[in-house]
């Protein structure tokens, strides 16, 4: 069957719409942000984040490609499989700590404090938006970029996997294709970050520079992310997020009692905009 808007993988059409998507997650914030008046609305976000692309996914008939990338991925699961997801949440939550401790002034360590888990948001933050994430940059416009315009054309030895080991050669992105899937990434985190956070947290100590220095961190994230995504696979890659989120949901809460002095039980509405 053809596909129902593109006849391959470089149509002008199906190009045209990777770039849209690279700009979909602000454009959705934004809009969420003020034109609507829905409750929840980061929900409703993190849903058209999963939507857009699987819409895209069926529309240009490459739904074989994914499968085919996750039965690798499952082909290849293994012990070391679970070293590298648990390394890598350790490692993204203390380079996390460490970041904010430069630019943030804060670092904080006391996973068990229970004032963070009482809120229901962080949990939900926790168990949607680095799994949302890494679908969204690190397997589907990671895939995308790397088959249209970006191919990782420095690693011969990927194209004899398949006849030597019968595995599959999976898509790898060039190192500008990186920089630009991590700066997109970083991109839209100015409408969270510096439209909604700064003047949310400015009680607490929160700049716009500050702001701007956390953002440059993503783009840098953004990059090391795919290279766990490439070298230690999808399972790595979200760990690695999640430690990341771990810190994040920590300094939040922090952040949001030393600006308002309220109480965990009404600290949900800091993750809904």
């Amino acid at each position: 069957m053809k596909p129902k808007f593109t006849q391959d993988s470089n149509s002008s059409i199906g190009n045209l719409s990777v770039l849209a998507l690279l700009l979909l997650p602000e454009m959705i914030m934004s809009f969420l942000l003020w034109a609507t008046n829905f409750p929840h609305k980061i929900n409703l976000y993190y849903a058209c984040m999963v939507l857009f692309p699987l819409l895209f996914i069926f529309a240009t008939d490459s739904s074989s490609a994914y499968s085919t990338m996750l039965r690798s991925q499952y082909q290849r699961f293994s012990w070391r499989t679970i070293a590298a997801a648990i390394g890598t949440l350790v490692f993204g939550f203390l380079i996390q700590n460490t970041v904010l401790l430069l630019i943030v002034r804060h670092a904080e360590w006391n996973i068990w404090r229970s004032t963070a888990w009482k809120d229901p948001g962080n949990i939900v933050f926790l168990l949607v938006n680095p799994a949302m994430e890494t679908f969204f940059w690190r397997v589907f416009m990671h895939r995308e970029l790397a088959v249209r315009w970006f191919p990782d054309k420095s690693r011969c030895d990927d194209q004899l996997l398949p006849l030597i080991k019968g595995t599959t050669a999976l898509p790898r992105l060039s190192t500008f294709g990186i920089f630009l899937n991590g700066a997109a990434y970083s991109l839209y985190h100015y409408v969270p970050m510096v439209i909604y956070d700064v003047p949310t947290y400015s009680k607490a100590g929160v700049t716009y520079n500050m702001a701007l220095m956390l953002m440059a961190w993503l783009v840098v994230f953004g990059v090391l992310a795919i290279h766990v995504r490439e070298r230690l696979g999808i399972i790595a890659a979200w760990t690695f997020h999640l430690g990341v989120d771990f810190t994040c949901v920590l300094m939040y809460t922090y952040l949001m009692l030393k600006a308002t002095g309220r109480g965990s039980s009404q600290l949900y509405a800091s993750w809904e905009f």
